[in-house]
């Protein structure tokens, strides 16, 4: 359904020209890889990280490292509920983006109505349903500790990372703002004092291809870089029986150069330079009227784009300075959209509804922290922060039926500022008894202009023409947000806490609106949350069982609706609802019955409703209605077992399933906007060969299940259809493929 605008035949012979150029660049680059392998004289190494890894290497329960509270600790001595993913178990999955993450950390979920960006994150119920340019989510998305603050950001490709952290719950004291709900934060691998890397391509079908290599290089005794890159290109999964095109294809490139400079063991200098692009036709759905036909056919006339380039660079420096150590974290990071779609889903026969989405964004931070040694009976952090973000939006909507001919410019810009304070303490009350209590103080500036043109078809993006509507305001939120919880470590394998933790998310403006009313800024939504926990490892490590049970009050929640204007338009509306209360629990479980075979299982229970929502902008009472993006029950499970085999070589058995109970995508409970339930089963079968060589066949969605990611409302689908105005996008049907990789 997001599709539309169609090119002439040129333009799509050079665009698929220019693709196979850049492919057959990468295939080339990586094949240099390749046959550089026989001149490095390097060991055999036990374990690799990021997407290379050795899967025998696969996550020791009690043993996996993460940085939810800035230090390193082992997962189960962290007093939060999280869901840790190493590079192994990415690459061993086929995870490629963030979106996929939702399939490995329990209560996670994801949906977007576009190719590669504005996925919508949710954590136990608490997210975002915008699609606009300028919406913040109530889940923070951190890379490398840096906080990601535009939506168009958070679909980049997903590779060579150390390890990947989904915290549930709020996280504002040492994360800040915009973590309601929970954080996503990825760690890429850092460059190693020695000669290492790996270079894997996988395939499949619908001309599935997609290479990725990293490279560790030692400089000097003091300075070593790592280089990684991926390429991933997949014919599109909808047949278009018009002209029988592939439509929802993929094409991402992704590099990253990174250099770390250790002159001795209390300073150390991190840079990470990356650069990404996906390269699309966009994303095609099906109008409610052919609900129970084949989701993966259909008559389209429009043909869609979706090109976003960004570009990154990150300075992280760290000295140690006996006691207590300073860190500071210096990033930048630019993106530039340019996406066509047709929300009518080009179903119509004339006057096609084309949209044509363009913006420019770029972001500043730094952030300075100076934290205790984890040794003594008190452990604190103290630190600040500065951000700021910049963005241009020239949007374009076009209706080109001569006898209701209409187009329109809208034209947005935002500035945000913010400035925080924060710190958090843990102090050992008793020998296995902890009190760690935290805040943080923040202020975020915000400068909103807004403009709509109507205009000629000959000039769409309205330059020179008088403004239907004009809109301005400045607004400044002061909030803070903190913590205070204690742990009981009643065994190094045995951990109970509990804990009260606030956090807040700033109010914001909607991105498409046809008046000063629907423009004008919301409140700050707050959350309390009330969480208790335990995490256990029993038998020598053979049992790993962590339960933890929450209850939210939820207040000022920001809920965004899409609203029928008139004719074929659509504004974005937000506004404020009064209060909700979520209550659930999540429970994981590994079990390692002999040393090569472990069993996964995890159950997320959630009820997570409006207790008080009446509301004149969307005209009722949604009091009772279940939160969007909030099913009931998901369950997990994961099975994997290495057979070992004479010499040196493994045949490891993979698989994994989950299911997703159903779940509504808007406050009001729309039943045309109800996502069924699903059960999707992914597995994969490898051989590796004792010379870092390995062979493998994978297939995902192995039962071919028919499934929705998304949901919407689109007056434009009824205009043109004649039909209800809703539209559906399906998940990827059946995929299968190869993959031979070696490691070095």
């Amino acid at each position: 359904m997001r599709g539309g605008y169609s090119p002439q035949r040129q333009e799509r012979g050079i665009d698929m020209q220019d693709k196979l150029l850049k492919n057959r660049l990468f295939i080339c680059s990586v094949g240099s890889i390749l046959a550089s392998l026989p001149m490095l004289s390097v060991p055999a190494f036990a374990q690799a990280e990021g997407a290379g890894a050795d899967i025998r290497a696969t996550d020791i329960g009690n043993e996996i490292v993460v940085t939810a509270q800035k230090r390193k600790e082992r997962l189960q001595d962290v007093p939060i509920s999280i869901s840790a993913v190493t590079g192994a178990e990415v690459a061993k999955r086929g995870l490629t983006n963030l979106r996929d993450l939702s399939q490995a950390a329990l209560g996670l979920q994801a949906t977007s109505p576009y190719a590669n960006s504005n996925t919508k994150f949710a954590i136990r119920g608490v997210g975002a349903t915008d699609f606009a340019q300028n919406y913040q989510s109530p889940i923070g998305i951190y890379s490398d500790e840096v906080f990601l603050g535009s939506p168009i950001d958070s679909s980049f490709a997903m590779f060579d990372i150390d390890h990947a952290e989904v915290l549930r719950g709020p996280q504002g004291t040492l994360f800040g703002k915009n973590t309601t709900g929970g954080a996503i934060s990825l760690t890429s691998a850092l460059p190693k004092d020695h000669v290492e890397g790996y270079v894997t391509v996988r395939g499949g079908n619908f001309g599935y291809i997609e290479p990725q290599a990293a490279i560790s290089l030692p400089v000097t005794e003091s300075l070593a870089v790592r280089f990684a890159g991926v390429l991933r290109d997949r014919d599109g999964t909808l047949k278009n029986l018009a002209d029988h095109t592939r439509l929802n294809d993929v094409g991402q490139q992704a590099a990253r150069f990174s250099a770390l400079y250790k002159p001795g063991s209390d300073f150390e200098a991190l840079l990470t330079l990356g650069y990404g692009r996906n390269d699309s036709n966009g994303m095609f759905g099906q109008p409610h009227d052919r609900l129970g036909q084949n989701p993966y056919e259909g008559y389209y006339n429009g043909f869609g784009l979706e090109r976003i380039d960004t570009g990154n660079a990150t300075l992280k420096l760290t000295r140690d300075f006996g006691g207590f150590n300073l860190t500071s974290i210096t990033a930048y990071r630019a993106n530039k959209l340019h996406r066509k779609e047709e929300p009518d889903s080009g179903v119509g026969t004339s006057g096609d509804f084309q949209v044509d989405w363009r913006s420019k964004y770029h972001q500043t931070s730094q952030e300075l922290r100076l934290a205790s040694d984890s040794d003594g009976r008190l452990t604190w952090m103290i630190g600040g922060y500065y951000y700021q973000d910049h963005l241009r939006a020239n949007n374009s909507a076009q209706y080109p039926d001569p006898s209701d001919y209409f187009a329109l410019n809208f034209r947005l810009h935002q500035d945000l500022r913010d400035f925080a304070a924060f710190g958090q303490a843990t102090y050992k009350l008793l020998p296995k008894l902890n009190l760690t209590m935290g805040g943080r103080f923040t202020t975020e500036r915000q400068k909103f202009t807004y403009e709509n043109r109507f205009t000629g078809m000959d000039n769409p993006f309205a330059d020179g023409v008088a403004p239907a509507l004009s809109y301005a305001e400045n607004r400044t939120y002061n909030a803070w947000s903190g913590k205070v919880g204690l742990e009981y470590m009643a065994t190094r394998d045995n951990l109970i806490y509990a804990s009260v933790s606030r956090g807040f998310n700033s109010g914001g403006h909607a991105g498409l609106a046809f008046s000063a009313a629907q423009l004008a800024s919301t409140d700050p939504e707050y959350l309390i949350a009330y969480e208790v926990g335990t995490k256990n490892s029993f038998l020598d490590g053979a049992l790993t069982l962590n339960l933890s049970g929450f209850y939210y009050d939820y207040k000022d929640i920001i809920v965004t609706t899409v609203v029928d204007t008139g004719g074929a338009t659509l504004a974005s509306l937000k506004t404020n609802a009064a209060r909700a209360h979520s209550k659930g629990f999540e429970l994981e479980t590994v079990v390692r019955p002999v040393r090569d075979l472990s069993l996964t299982a995890g159950a997320a229970y959630l009820d997570a409703r409006y207790t008080r929502f009446v509301s004149a902008v969307l005209g009722g009472d949604f009091t009772g209605n279940r939160l969007p993006s909030s099913p009931k029950w998901t369950l997990t499970g994961a099975f994997n077992y290495d057979l070992r085999l004479p010499g040196d070589k493994t045949l490891s058995f993979n698989a994994d399933v989950q299911h997703v109970a159903p779940f509504y995508r808007d406050a009001q409970n729309t039943p045309q906007l109800r996502l069924p339930s699903r059960t999707i089963a992914n597995a994969r079968i490898t051989l590796q060969l004792e010379n870092g060589l390995s062979l493998g066949l994978w297939s995902r969605n192995l039962f071919d299940e028919h499934y929705f990611t998304d949901a919407f409302t689109d007056p434009s689908i009824a205009d043109v259809t004649g039909g209800a105005p809703y539209g559906y996008f399906y998940g990827d049907p059946r995929t299968y493929g190869f993959e031979v990789g070696i490691r070095f």
